[in-house]
């Protein structure tokens, strides 16, 4: 997530071209090692109980190494241990551009404190991002924004990124926007929630990009975006849903969802303030779009079509 981050700070300025950052990616993402893995090799935890671990956090939002310590595979102190294996993302991604021969270390670390400041990020909140902790993120990246004033979709957008992260790209982040975050999209996935706090959210992308996290989140080998991948995608956010409505019902705040579904050709547009939160992934940056209700655009377009 961090490495992300800077990785967009570096194209921002100019300091690096894409596919530079590309290989810087792909280096720095090949030397941090996943809990799970580090587990089974440390001879903590077999490799079941490891996938058994994954598949639980399809039906509750916890992280991978909380989970296990729930099950009595880890211990505590095991958790630690292995958590201070993994390298920092700064750090992994500092050493990746020495490598490449971009930077020395000590430009690295003037470019990174011009990021916090330009930013306005301070230790305690680098510390946080540092971490994984998403919902941090979230804040640092929304501050100033009509969402903050909405705590319900800071917890949504935040719940939805660690699902990214877990089951699509380890090395996903939120993005800035861009002109490709408005207008028309070749595919979205839509799935609308009714209760006390009515909203809809979707996914926005092109095929090229939505093929491979849905061949990721599917477990199987994908030539075209013909209607499984479709389908797989429409899973992917129904289990986010699933997760968000579970944990609204744990505050007291029934949520019921209606089916998911995808559209063709969709134009998201400007009528109300919908929340675009840009994600960057490997494959490619795709939408998630958040609002209060369905866009009367959108409406309008699926009342055209059914």
């Amino acid at each position: 997530m961090l490495s992300r981050l800077l990785g967009e700070y570096l194209l921002e300025e100019h300091l690096v071209t894409p596919e530079q950052f590309r290989r810087v990616l792909d280096r720095a993402a090949s030397a941090k090692v996943k809990i799970g893995t580090l587990a089974i090799n440390a001879g903590y935890m077999a490799a079941a109980q490891v996938e058994e671990v994954h598949e639980l956090q399809k039906t509750r939002d916890l992280r991978f190494g909380d989970l296990a310590v729930e099950k009595g595979y880890l211990t505590d102190a095991q958790l630690q241990e292995l958590l201070h294996t993994q390298s920092k993302e700064d750090l992994l991604l500092g050493q990746s551009l020495v490598e490449e021969g971009l930077f020395s270390w000590g430009r690295f670390e003037a470019i990174l404190r011009d990021y916090r400041e330009k930013n306005a990020i301070d230790e305690k909140q680098f510390e946080a991002i540092r971490r994984g902790d998403v919902e941090a993120l979230v804040w640092i990246l929304f501050r100033g924004r009509n969402v903050l004033k909405q705590q319900f979709f800071v917890k949504y957008i935040s719940l939805f990124l660690r699902n990214v992260i877990r089951f699509l790209d380890a090395g996903a982040s939120l993005v800035p926007e861009t002109a490709d975050t408005y207008g028309d999209f070749p595919h979205v996935t839509i799935q609308l929630f009714k209760g006390k706090v009515p909203f809809f959210s979707a996914v926005a992308a092109k095929e090229d990009v939505f093929l491979p996290l849905a061949a990721r989140f599917a477990g199987e080998k994908m030539e075209r975006f013909d209607a499984f991948a479709q389908a797989s995608i429409a899973e992917f956010l129904n289990l986010v849903n699933g997760l968000f409505a579970v944990n609204c019902s744990h505050e007291g705040v029934e949520m019921d969802l209606l089916p998911p579904f995808t559209e063709q050709n969709v134009g998201v547009g400007g009528d109300l303030e919908i929340v675009r939160v840009p994600v960057g992934t490997n494959a490619g940056v795709f939408t998630l779009f958040v609002a209060p209700e369905t866009p009367r655009s959108l409406l309008r377009k699926l009342e055209g079509g059914h």
